[in-house]
């Protein structure tokens, strides 16, 4: 059970009143930003689309286990998603099939048929020795998919030793694909700071930390029998429940500020390398590469479809992607009195990477836009191009003088398909 559990479990007794209903969602806003209904909800919903995608493509439901409980009329249809007023699942679910339906040039009906959750279970990531999540949540036919919820979500969670062999693979799997275009000076300034960031990420793994739901529980009384007299006698808190000892307090913000900033030199100082690390967080492709299914090929939502080789796709991600350093409960205090009497009374610092629904809206909109107005002068030049006197026009009077000239319709097309390939390299340019 981690520290949230711990904290609304002891909130929700006899005594409880209203004023204590207000701590505790002011707590929880305060350490836990994303939302913690998708997190409930999220594996829920993996069995729910399965089984959606299967039904509306013509294939029979699949049977056992969770997936009896997606069924048409099992329990997990119904549940809501964005509190009484929400949609159920299976509304989500329809709209997501509704949606990903249409994408006939990435999806056939045969892989809506195959539809299921992906089953391989926690997986060893690059050269680690530490099994973690894949990517892949659910598949349609062989396409791997990283299914989201709407609105703020989490893109990847690690702590500290596989954070930073995550950032040492995709440095790596840069500055090899790079090769003659980093500058050997480069490479050793950049593997530099990244030996010093995983110095600063690993020291903060290992320290220990007293997030404000214990403290509230220990304000309240709520703990082990003598775990609160034996903070008070290690002199971490006192007796109201106040940090005495800053070594145990957890500050969000500074520490997100502090590892972001290392991260940061790194990883936005060079547009390229900054796109490699996003791919790598959505997709996990490097990590995963020799690992069937593990890896995500598409990210799928009741409201977005992303193809991840897609360079537009990392670009749009890259301005909604953020790093955060949270707390992971269960782990020991460091301090044999303290630990004897509970062995996980204190949390741990983990790295969080989300994926806030605000900005991707916006980079959304604003690669829609480049794209209308890419195609806005593509129809003027188009237009201007078959006005008489034009390329076009001059070539058509030519060809009704020359028998074997090609066709109007021929010239059209060769023309249109220049001006086509033009805007493309404009657009490649201004997304670069």
């Amino acid at each position: 059970m981690n520290e949230l559990d711990l904290l609304v479990e002891n909130y929700f007794t006899d005594s409880f009143e209203t004023s204590d209903l207000f701590r505790l969602v002011e707590q929880v806003m305060g350490e836990q930003t994303l939302l913690l209904e998708a997190d409930e909800l999220g594996k829920k919903f993996e069995y729910v689309v399965v089984q959606v995608a299967r039904e509306k493509a013509g294939a029979n439901p699949l049977d056992g286990g969770n997936y009896e409980k997606a069924k048409v009329g099992g329990a997990w249809r119904n549940l809501r998603f964005g509190g009484k007023k929400g949609k159920t699942l299976e509304q989500l679910a329809v709209e997501l099939y509704d949606m990903a339906s249409k994408a006939t040039h990435l999806f056939s009906q045969k892989d809506f048929q195959e539809a299921k959750v992906t089953d391989i279970g926690k997986q060893k990531y690059g050269k680690g020795s530490i099994k973690v999540e894949i990517k892949s949540d659910i598949q349609f036919g062989d396409k791997t998919i990283s299914l989201k919820l709407p609105g703020d979500v989490q893109a990847a969670s690690s702590e500290g030793i596989t954070q930073t062999e995550q950032l040492s693979l995709v440095l790596e799997q840069y500055i090899a694909d790079a090769k003659n275009q980093v500058a050997k000076e480069e490479a050793l300034r950049l593997r530099k700071l990244m030996e010093e960031s995983k110095k600063e990420i690993l020291a903060l793994a290992e320290r220990s930390f007293l997030g404000k739901g214990r403290l509230s529980q220990f304000k309240k009384g709520n703990a082990s029998e003598g775990l609160i007299e034996a903070y008070i006698a290690q002199g971490i808190m006192d007796a109201t429940a106040t940090y005495l000892d800053d070594r145990y307090y957890f500050d969000t913000q500074k520490l997100t500020a502090e590892v972001g900033a290392k991260v940061n030199e790194i990883f936005q100082s060079n547009n390229k390398l900054w796109k490699t690390l996003v791919r790598e967080l959505l997709s996990g492709a490097i990590g995963f590469k020799e690992i069937a299914g593990a890896e995500a090929q598409f990210i799928l939502s009741p409201d977005h479809l992303f193809d991840l080789s897609d360079d537009k796709t990392i670009d749009i991600y890259g301005d909604a992607l953020s790093l955060r350093v949270a707390l992971k409960g269960g782990r020991k205090s460091g301090i044999e009195a303290i630990d004897i009497i509970k062995k996980d009374s204190a949390a741990k610092a983990s790295y969080r990477w989300d994926i806030k629904a605000n900005p991707l809206e916006k980079a959304i909109a604003e690669e829609k836009a480049k794209a209308d107005a890419l195609m806005r002068q593509l129809a003027d030049l188009t237009f201007a191009a078959t006005k008489p006197g034009s390329p076009i026009q001059m070539r058509e009077e030519e060809s009704q003088e020359t028998e074997n000239e090609q066709s109007l319709e021929d010239i059209f097309n060769k023309i249109t398909i220049d001006i086509v390939d033009n805007f493309e390299e404009e657009l490649k340019d201004s997304i670069d």
